[in-house]
């Protein structure tokens, strides 16, 4: 499995029982892991001392962009139980 940065346009996370979760509106980036065959192609960075691929689409919007953790409102965009902080662009 290969470590990938791709961006994703908000987002919902309910639990076993449908209640919601998490939420946020905006574009963000998740890491996540894809086959490694499935991500050859892409360039790959090194972030935070681990090698991450990135694809085109992701790339190009990141241009000219920094990537930057965004401290969440506990009182409406998630659980804190979950997480935080978000990763979006400056």
């Amino acid at each position: 499995m290969q470590a990938t940065l791709f961006l994703v346009h908000g987002f919902e996370e309910r639990d076993e029982d449908g209640r919601l979760t998490a939420k946020f509106a905006g574009d963000h980036f998740i890491i996540g892991y894809h086959d490694s065959g499935e991500v050859t192609q892409w360039p790959q960075f090194v972030i935070s001392e681990s090698s991450i691929a990135i694809d085109a689409d992701t790339l190009s919007h990141l241009r000219g962009k920094t990537l930057t953790l965004k401290k969440l409102d506990p009182s409406c965009d998630f659980s804190p139980d979950l997480f935080s902080e978000i990763l979006v662009t400056a």
